[in-house]
């Protein structure tokens, strides 16, 4: 929450020349009890919708502007993110929200910090603990050895940028979403060939 002052966000907004920055303010935080039951809240500002409802709406496919607009909004907000040496781990659609009130819809907000951490600066060492971590669909070929990186952030939005333009990800074709290590092989093999895997993403689609 440190990392999510008010000054800060403005201070990289100022530095990076941006209007807007979809980085949540933090606001408040502490606990209150209720019923003999402690409770702990944090205060963020109100959003709107979150963009998976959208997608959903749109029949799952964004025009391409839009899937451009809400990626390109999303790095802004991984760079700050990677800037204070953290990274998110968890980017997806029902974790990227619009503003709330009039002009919302011109600007995303990255939330949902719960796999948040430190990225990797040592050699890359697998972890058993942490393996496979974030939604199985989008998680980065570095997480799914338990390992933080910020490349692996930018893997993660890639596979959210090919949903949103109309794609289809083989994994989720193939239904192995319930065998973690199969997934993990099946992004290792898409990597193989970029350009013959997004043919297959994509098939007819233009």
């Amino acid at each position: 929450m440190r990392n999510a002052k008010k000054e800060d966000i403005e201070k990289f907004k100022k530095d990076h020349k941006l209007k807007a920055l979809g980085m949540p303010e933090f606001i408040a935080m502490g606990s209150q009890e209720i019923q003999h039951v402690k409770h702990r809240f944090i205060v963020l500002p109100r959003f709107g919708r979150d963009i998976y409802k959208i997608f959903e709406q749109h029949g799952h496919k964004f025009p391409l502007h839009t899937a451009y607009r809400i990626s390109w909004q999303t790095i802004n907000v991984l760079e700050y993110i990677h800037s204070c040496t953290y990274v998110h781990m968890d980017i997806k659609g029902s974790n990227i929200l619009l503003g709330f009130g009039k002009g919302g819809d011109e600007q995303i907000h990255l939330l949902d910090f719960g796999l948040a951490c430190h990225y990797s600066t040592k050699d890359f060492k697998p972890d058993p603990k942490k393996m496979h971590n974030g939604t199985i669909e989008y998680t980065s070929r570095d997480a799914h050895h338990g390992v933080p990186t910020m490349r692996g952030d930018i893997e993660i939005l890639g596979y959210n940028l090919i949903e949103w333009a109309g794609g289809k990800l083989p994994w989720v074709v193939s239904k192995i979403l319930a065998k973690p290590v199969d997934v993990q092989k099946s992004k290792e093999e898409f990597m193989k060939s970029t350009e013959k895997s997004l043919k297959t993403c994509f098939g007819s689609n233009p």
